[in-house]
């Protein structure tokens, strides 16, 4: 979990068996919901303890930590239509997790997709705009490197099924402060203010600009 994680892609990780199984677990869960602001459907399942066993082995080897998958779901970024005729678009802004109280490293891993939608990764070396093809993954220390992904205009029937992992160290996790919070919202708004003159909506209630990511000072965590 450093700032200079390495971003690298993992290619042909599961069986089309294991993937198979993976939906099921996904469509299958009891716990979901739709998060109009970022454009996204979510379930929060359980997966094949053999298929959990895989990534972690992944993500130790590209970290060079022993490892606890602590947190996952599956989200699939597609276009929706709200009962009040508004419409959710698929959006990731600049960012850093602020969801957990220790440090993290992510494995993104693209499950099933029709379109190509990159995740942008800020590190000391630069910027890596990792494009994924379904059965790959991603790495990246979710909230010590700014993330995010390109304004992209979906049409409807494009899609991205994605699922996040969060991995913490086994021993010797490091808590979050408050300090490091805001400072790595203070790099990740140096970032979105260049991805705001990107062409496509910056946000999914256009006119309402407490709808805007937050990159002010919080006192607490």
């Amino acid at each position: 979990m450093k700032f200079d994680e390495k971003n690298i892609i993992v290619k042909d990780i599961l069986t089309k068996d294991d993937m198979e199984r993976l939906k099921e677990s996904m469509y299958s869960s009891d716990s979901s919901n739709q998060v109009d602001d970022l454009g996204y459907y979510t379930w929060h399942l359980k997966m094949p303890d053999d298929i959990e066993e895989k990534f972690l082995k992944i993500a130790e080897n590209v970290c060079g930590e022993k490892l606890i998958l602590a947190e996952y779901n599956a989200s699939k970024y597609q276009i929706s239509f709200n009962e009040d005729g508004t419409e959710s678009h698929p959006l990731l802004f600049p960012h850093t997790d602020e969801a957990f109280h220790e440090e993290r490293f992510t494995l993104d891993y693209q499950l099933e997709s029709n379109v190509t939608w990159p995740v942008a990764v800020k590190s000391s070396e630069g910027i890596s705009e990792m494009s994924l093809s379904d059965n790959e993954a991603c790495t990246f220390s979710g909230t010590h490197q700014i993330h995010w992904r390109p304004k992209r205009k979906f049409v409807p029937g494009e899609f991205v099924t994605l699922v996040f992992m969060h991995f913490k160290k086994a021993t010797g996790a490091k808590e979050l402060t408050v300090e490091h919070i805001n400072h790595m919202r203070s790099l990740a708004k140096i970032e979105y203010e260049q991805w705001i003159k990107q062409e496509g909506r910056n946000n999914n209630k256009l006119y309402d600009p407490s709808n805007e990511p937050r990159y002010e000072k919080r006192e607490k965590f």
